[in-house]
This record gives C-alpha cells, sequence and structure tokens, in this order.
C-alpha cells in the first residue's frame, strides 16, 4: 500500500518550520511517497511544488470552538486525496485537522518545533500564548496530544516539558532532531577572507535579543575588520531594528526582507549569525556559524559544543554566555588551518547526525482505533467551558450595561442643570474649556 501523506502547517513562508517541512517533503518524495501539503500560500510555495508536493492552500484561523464548516473542508481533502496519515506541523491547525482526522479515522502525527531557549520563558512559551489567547484551548491540547498516534518532538527538553505538562504517556514520543538534505545544501564558495556577515531570523518579540546580541557582535567585528552586514528576514520590530542600527550609528547594513532563496544568498556569505535551523543550514554550507543566544552571545560553533548545539537545536541554552571581544577575537584568530579545521569537523559530525533520509518518520500501514465514547467525554469538557465563559460574559457584558445606564442618567441629569443655568450650548462649549477649578466655581454660583 503507497503512503498518501498530508503535511499540514500555517504558511508557505520563510521560517525554521517551512524549511524543515521542505527538507521532508524531498525525503519523503524520495521513499517514493505521495505527499499533500495543506497550508496558506508564501513565498515557498513554488519550491514545495518543485520537490514533487501536491500544494493545497488553505488557510487556518485560530478559534475556541470547533467549526463544522472547516472540519468538513478538511474531511473532503482527506477522502479525496486517500490521506493515509496526517503530520500536524502548527497548533493553529489543531482543532480543525485534529477533529477531521478522528471523524476519517486517519492517524495523525504531531511535530513540536518549540525552541528550547524560551520554552520556560513565561511570556514567550507558545502554550502558555494559546492557552490564554483562546479559553479552550487548554483542553484542545490535551486532546492533540491525547489522540495523536506520534508526538515527535526536536530536543529532548520539549519533549519532557511538554509531557509533564499534559500528561502525556512518553512511549507514544520520539525526538528527531531537526535534520537537513545534505543534495540540496552543497556549498559553491569556500570561506576565504572574512568579509560578509549575514544575520537570518524572523523579525519578531522573541528574537529581539537573538538579534540584538548579533548586530552587537558585528559592530564589534566592523571595529577590527572590514565587514559588511546582510541581515534577512521580516517581522513586526523590524522597524525598531531598523531604529537601533541607526541610533548606533552601525555602517554597511542591508536589509533584505523576507526571501526564498534562502541558501544561494547564504552561500555567498562567511559569517552566519543566528538561533536554531539558521545554523544548522550554515554548518551544512560551510560557513563560519555563530550562535547568537536567546539569553546572551554563545559564540562559535566547534567540535567541543557541537553535541550540545545539536541536541538543542543550536539554540545555544546550555552554553556559557561570551564576551563581543573573546569572540571577535575568535573569529579573527582563524587562520587558514584553523578555519579549514573548524569547517570540516562541523560538517563532518552534523552529516553523520542530521541527514534527513535517516530521520524522517512515516507511520505506514497501522491499525487506528479511536474509542468514541472518550472521544464524545473530552468535547462535552470543550463544550461546557465555553458555556461558562459564555454564561461569564454575559454578567459583565450586563454589569457593564447597568454602569452606562447609570453614567447616562448622570450625564442627562447634569446637562439639563448647565442648560437651565446657561441656556445655550454656546456657554457649556466655554465652561468646558475653562480649568476644572474655575468650572467648579462657576456651577457653585
Amino acid at each position: 500500500m503507497q503512503n498518501n501523506i498530508l503535511i499540514v502547517l500555517e504558511q508557505l513562508g520563510i521560517g525554521g518550520v517551512e524549511t524543515f517541512v521542505l527538507n521532508q517533503v524531498k525525503a519523503l518524495k524520495k521513499k517514493k511517497n505521495n505527499v499533500f501539503v495543506l497550508a496558506k500560500s508564501g513565498i515557498f510555495i513554488d519550491k514545495f511544488k518543485k520537490y514533487g508536493a501536491t500544494v493545497i492552500e488553505y488557510e487556518f484561523i485560530n478559534c475556541i470552538y470547533f467549526d463544522n464548516k472547516m472540519i468538513k473542508n478538511i474531511e473532503d481533502i482527506i477522502k479525496k486525496y486517500k490521506i493515509t496519515e496526517v503530520h500536524i506541523n502548527q497548533f493553529s491547525a489543531m482543532n480543525i485537522i485534529m477533529s477531521a482526522c478522528l471523524l476519517t479515522n486517519t492517524p495523525y502525527v504531531v511535530y513540536l518545533h518549540m525552541a528550547s531557549g524560551i520554552i520556560y520563558d513565561e511570556n514567550n512559551n507558545a502554550y502558555n500564548y494559546f492557552e490564554k489567547q483562546f479559553i479552550t484551548y487548554k483542553k484542545s491540547f490535551e486532546i492533540l496530544f491525547k489522540y495523536a498516534h506520534k508526538i515527535i518532538a526536536i530536543t529532548e527538553k520539549i519533549k519532557d516539558y511538554t509531557a509533564k505538562r499534559y500528561n502525556i504517556d512518553k512511549n507514544k514520543m520520539l525526538v528527531i532532531h531537526n535534520s537537513i538534505c545534505f543534495d540540496e545544501f552543497k556549498t559553491n564558495n569556500q570561506v576565504q577572507n572574512i568579509k560578509n556577515v549575514f544575520l537570518i531570523s524572523r523579525l519578531s518579540k522573541e528574537k529581539e535579543k537573538s538579534i540584538l546580541n548579533g548586530i552587537k557582535l558585528y559592530k564589534k567585528l566592523k571595529e577590527k575588520i572590514d565587514v559588511k552586514l546582510t541581515i534577512a528576514g521580516d517581522g513586526p520590530i523590524r522597524s525598531e531594528i531598523e531604529e537601533f542600527i541607526k541610533n548606533k550609528d552601525i555602517k554597511d547594513v542591508k536589509f533584505l526582507g523576507s526571501i526564498s532563496n534562502v541558501k544561494e544568498v547564504m552561500d555567498k556569505q562567511d559569517i552566519v549569525i543566528g538561533v536554531d535551523r539558521c545554523i544548522l543550514e550554515a554548518l551544512t554550507l560551510e560557513k563560519i556559524a555563530i550562535i547568537s543566544g536567546y539569553n546572551g552571545l554563545k559564540g562559535l560553533v566547534k567540535k567541543d559544543n557541537l553535541s550540545c548545539c545539536i541536541n538543542e537545536n543550536f539554540c545555544g541554552e546550555s552554553l556559557n554566555n561570551c564576551s563581543y571581544d573573546d569572540v571577535v577575537n575568535d573569529i579573527i584568530g582563524l587562520n587558514n588551518d584553523r578555519l579549514k579545521e573548524l569547517i570540516t569537523k562541523n560538517k563532518q559530525i552534523i552529516k553523520k547526525n542530521l541527514d534527513i533520509n535517516k530521520n524522517i518518520f512515516i507511520l505506514g500501514k497501522i491499525e487506528y482505533k479511536i474509542d468514541y465514547t472518550e472521544v464524545i467525554k473530552d468535547l462535552m469538557e470543550i463544550s461546557e467551558i465555553l458555556g461558562k465563559s459564555q454564561i461569564e460574559y454575559y454578567n459583565k457584558a450586563e454589569k457593564i450595561w447597568k454602569a452606562l445606564k447609570f453614567y447616562q442618567a448622570e450625564l442627562e441629569s447634569f446637562q439639563k442643570f448647565v442648560k437651565k443655568k446657561y441656556a445655550t450650548y454656546d456657554k457649556i462649549i466655554n465652561i468646558i474649556k475653562f480649568p476644572k477649578n474655575i468650572l467648579l466655581k462657576i456651577l457653585k454660583k
């Protein structure tokens, strides 16, 4: 039986999850699977099609209820393409996809792509965000993980944290590190002289510290050698980053915005600065890779710390912070022999451990049975949460309405008093322009 695999993600734009799925598609196709990608269109859509995926454009909307129309749409897609398994990569799709899978008896896999460097940060924790924004999502997460056939985390820390938070049986969880297709990432430009520095990131609040760490390092490096910085990526804090560069009078910086040809642009660089997946791509392209860190600058990736970097998806959480001067000195100290050894050793280690052709997961033919009595009980809990919240909103609305009625009555009483005292609205307008103490004196007369 041939596997028809549906991969679900939010959109096909630039990002670590999207580039992982792109590599995953190529590896799955290489193993003779039919691959379908369900997501909102984006800058990578042509690449997905080039790699042989059937792209089904679809926009998911986060909502606290189960949208029957959208669920029916996904059911129809599963049936039309005879989908045998579904791989869910982002949480915005979970209520709709999970429901369609349960209704069609289609097994699904959940991927946990969160950065372990910020999972313990209350403000940037993805679970916290969804649970605060959407009142039913705590229960939705429990249901999602409960009926998943497998849950795949990119680090051991993410696996342990999620299992503890949602009381998941660890036997259904796997750790598969973020991997890459080495056939696609072949360099055409060996690092000779260090001239080009590349920083790539989504320009969002949770990445801000790592971005600023990278820019500060570039500024220090530029004081020593003639280099220029290219920044790829876009997001809500772009103007803040541009303002920081301007205020610090940092020269020779170019913004590219969102780009689809990341590999081609990165291959022209000498140093790549960032966190997470972009570091893996830099090492594969045989560049000098520097982890800018979520909680401090981490420095050069090298054979001594590479195992730790792999285990943490290159966020550098467990690495010691480095001073900017020390990292600059490490870079300047890379003569030809040291540079060659650094790049060669790094490439050997990641090729051994992070080849996506060895690190993809396929359910294949399995027996998937669901206890629908349990499903109904879980959905009743969702219904109860919605019911209670609705009563709470009604009570709040009633209090607000009574308050408005009270203040409206007070306002009408005040207006009658002023009209009786001063006759015309022209005088009212003049009174309102007075300072408060003068207005009170007038009203007392």
